[in-house]
């Protein structure tokens, strides 16, 4: 997550950050960043116990209680929606004079509300909202959107801070984010839970109905499972906490009920019009249908990457678990990968997959699996280029190749001198194949080991 060059007019590195809810997959996640620019970064939780190693972990300061948290130059309140209101209120009698308190809610409404009530203290004020999650691999592209109730140098900076991390960092008032939000989470979410519960009634299998998926039901299940298998909590939060969502789930509800009885009727002229008419606002922004294609497309070039790579060595992270799963390609079948992992079949979905890249799955190798090596001494003529033979040997499909030793004596056969290499390997890897294919190399080349 480290971004170069972050540079602001009121430079904000060595300054000190507490995350209230430091521990949670956000709270984590922002403390992680800020700790990565230079920032000193102190965390606080009601789970003392994962907030304690997260501290451990990342050379965090721990703070017990913030009753007592003052002398901080930022304070982050990153807590579920339903206590921030009352976490502001108590925090907010402790802060030293000149501090930024933010909280990074989902809905703006009462924490506003508990943050304006502070705005006759000597204190910054402000409520973001960053619009992803904690399973993002960098910040950039993603906008954050700011409510500032009193703006001051250290807000100004942290806007700069986000500007230079490629965020869309822009202002808003809390009704105007409380009502957009119940279209862009509300409407979004509530559809989704709906479709899942809709399919858990049904009696078919869900796997049964991936042998007929169309790339848009793929899409359907994809967008629907990323927000009901990651934090049903959270979600169910967002529901219930924004006052706006009650219009929505009428709206819904009433549209719901119109389809239903043109459907019934059997009105196929009425439900195209009703089809039309709703597809109206989406003419102008050929862009969401060009979002789709992408998506459809690299589904498509995946599965052509995975049977290119069958029966050979892969790794590919659960983007939902953030679990790496390395093993043996077996198989591709309706979008799912089929990895053998150390003799046991993984099946992971090829929407929730990410494909490593070679780096990636050589640093876990090294991390994770024992090294291990075989050597082998021969007789090549003296005037050999020892760099172009290791060169050679390096080019076959045995490992690492490395030059151990350079030997001349007069001991070795007129006109011989010994070079001696090293081949190194994963313990995953077959080592009587890589001797065989190593030997063959060797006396094809006209090598004879000592």
């Amino acid at each position: 997550m480290m971004l170069s060059g972050l540079k602001t007019k009121f430079d904000l590195v060595d300054m000190r950050i507490l995350v209230v809810g430091g521990a949670g997959a956000f709270g984590s996640f922002y403390a992680k960043l800020f700790a990565d620019h230079g920032f000193k970064v102190c965390i606080s939780d009601p789970d003392a116990h994962s907030g304690k190693i997260l501290c451990h972990k990342n050379s965090f300061e721990w703070v017990e209680s913030t009753d007592t948290a003052k002398d901080f130059d930022i304070v982050v309140v990153a807590v579920p929606n339903e206590v921030a209101p009352s976490v502001v209120k108590s925090i907010g009698k402790n802060l030293s004079k000149g501090t930024l308190l933010l909280d990074l809610c989902s809905v703006k409404h009462d924490v506003v509300k508990e943050l304006e009530k502070l705005s006759k203290k000597d204190l910054e004020l402000a409520s973001l909202h960053p619009m992803h999650g904690p399973r993002v691999r960098n910040i950039s592209g993603y906008p954050v959107v700011c409510i500032p109730i009193k703006r001051g140098k250290k807000l100004d900076a942290l806007k700069d801070f986000f500007e230079k991390a490629g965020v869309d960092f822009f202002f808003s008032s809390a009704e105007e984010h409380d009502r957009l939000l119940s279209i862009v989470q509300g409407l979004t979410h509530y559809s989704q839970f709906i479709s899942a519960a809709v399919l858990k009634e049904l009696e078919d299998d869900l796997k049964d109905t991936l042998k007929f998926a169309t790339p848009n039901y793929h899409l359907f299940l994809s967008l629907m499972s990323r927000v009901i298998l990651q934090n049903p909590e959270l979600y169910a939060q967002i529901q219930l906490s924004n006052p706006v969502n009650k219009e929505i789930w009428a709206a819904f509800k009433n549209k719901a009920d119109e389809f239903e009885k043109l459907c019934l009727k059997g009105d196929s002229k009425a439900l195209e019009k009703k089809i039309i008419d709703s597809a109206q606002q989406f003419k102008e922004e050929d862009s969401f249908l060009l979002d789709s294609d992408r998506a459809v497309n690299a589904i498509s070039h995946m599965v052509d990457h995975i049977k290119k790579h069958m029966g050979k060595r892969f790794m590919v992270e659960n983007i939902l678990t953030g679990k790496f799963h390395y093993g043996v390609i077996e198989g591709i079948n309706n979008n799912i990968l089929v990895l053998n992992e150390q003799g046991k079949k993984i099946r992971i979905s090829l929407q929730h997959s990410r494909f490593t890249s070679k780096d990636e799955m050589q640093t876990w190798r090294r991390q994770n699996l024992k090294e291990e090596h075989l050597d082998y001494s021969f007789l090549v003529p003296v005037e050999c280029d020892k760099e172009i033979v290791t060169q050679c040997l390096s080019h076959i499909k045995t490992g690492k190749v490395s030059l151990l030793d350079e030997y001349e004596s007069e001991k070795l056969p007129e006109g011989k001198k010994s070079l001696t290499i090293r081949v190194d390997f994963f313990s995953d890897e077959a080592a009587e194949e890589i001797d065989r294919n190593m030997r063959r190399a060797l006396n094809g080349l006209g090598f004879h080991s000592r």
